[in-house]
Parts: C-alpha cells; sequence; structure tokens
C-alpha cells in the first residue's frame, strides 16, 4: 500500500497508521518495530487484529484479516510458527518482474516449517545476496517491493537452491495441511483448538 503511494510502507506506518492505533512511538521505536517485531502483524494476536481491522477501515475491504494467521490458525498460538524476518523465492520475484506482475510477500513464506516453494521447488532464500542481512518485515526505506530492506539490491534471480527429494516430499506434506487448515478458516468462524484438545 505504500509504495502505491510511492511512500515506504515504514513512512505509511508512521503517517497514517500509528497515530489512529492510539501509539505515540518514537521514530526510532518504530523502525526498530519495522525490523523483526512487526511480523507479529502477520500472527493471530491482538496486534494483526487491529492491524487488519484499521486497514480494513481505512482501505474499504473487508478480507485483510485472511493475511494473517488468525484466518488460518484460529487460536491456535502463533509463537513459533512465523519466520523472525520475510523469506522470498527469488524465482517468483524475477517471474513477477518481468511479467509485470505485483511483488509481494505471501504469508505461506513466512511460516517456518515451509522451506520451500511450492511451484518451483526451490529452497526459499532469507539474506541478500549482496549484503547477506535479513530483510526487514516493513521496509523503512523508499526501495521498491522486491528489493532489499537493507542495500536496495534486487532479490530475484532466474534460479535459485533446488530443494532435494526429501524436502519435497516433506514440503508437500506440508503444503497439504496448510491447504486443509485454509480450507477451513474460510469457514465463518476460525477453528477453536480447545475443542479439538478437548
Amino acid at each position: 500500500l505504500g509504495w502505491a503511494h510511492r511512500v515506504s510502507p515504514g513512512e505509511l506506518v508512521a503517517q497514517e497508521l500509528i497515530p489512529l492505533l492510539g501509539n505515540d512511538q518514537p521514530p526510532y521505536q518504530l523502525t526498530a518495530f519495522c525490523r523483526h517485531p512487526a511480523i507479529v502483524l502477520n500472527g493471530n494476536g491482538e496486534a494483526a487484529r487491529k492491524w487488519s481491522m484499521l486497514l480494513e477501515r481505512l482501505t474499504g475491504r473487508s478480507d485483510l484479516s485472511f493475511l494473517t494467521l488468525q484466518r488460518w490458525i484460529g487460536n491456535l498460538s502463533s509463537r513459533g510458527q512465523l519466520r523472525r524476518s520475510p523469506a522470498w523465492c527469488p524465482t517468483c520475484y524475477e517471474e513477477w518482474r518481468v511479467q509485470s506482475l505485483p511483488i509481494y510477500q505471501p504469508l505461506l513464506w513466512q511460516y517456518q516449517v515451509v522451506t520451500m516453494c511450492p511451484q518451483h521447488k526451490q529452497l526459499l532464500e532469507t539474506q541478500c545476496f549482496q549484503c547477506r542481512r535479513l530483510q526487514s518485515v516493513i521496509s523503512t526505506k523508499h526501495f521498491q517491493p522486491g528489493a532489499c530492506t537493507q542495500c536496495g539490491a534486487w532479490l530475484g534471480a532466474s534460479a535459485g537452491s533446488q530443494a532435494n527429494d526429501n524436502e519435497i516430499l516433506w514440503q508437500q506434506w506440508v503444503l497439504h495441511v496448510l491447504e486443509e487448515l485454509y480450507g477451513a478458516s474460510s469457514s465463518l468462524e476460525p477453528p477453536q483448538w480447545e475443542r479439538f484438545f478437548a
């Protein structure tokens, strides 16, 4: 959304969201939050709920909670479910750029248990090829989507590290289970795990 309005996502958060959330965070705290702690916005806790509701109100959409674990895993703890920092498939980024498609980070890539791109059967990357640094969850710089949030280098490539046969089989099972969870989440109510475990 920030890039669509020609501001960094971090600036959009600081100018439009933080004031409406009632948080008066100093800029240095917001910058630190954008690096890694912001991954909670993809989770299923209070922060994810508040931010998705606010973005739904501001954008007029009603489906943004599906971009969080909230609708996928219900009240199951998201602790340990998400990566500490974003991962990506360089081939997806490259294909999307060549085809002039939007470049984004699917929620699927943020699950710790997902280590492979289901389409290209290659391992997801977690460090910039150029500077070798982890990516920020919310970019505070004016780099375009698909660029390193630290140095601005392009993160796409025509080929990456291929997964081996055992990894592919494991990841296919993981993806099947996640698809079932997503299918269950399309009901009106997210799954309630207390009843399941009882």
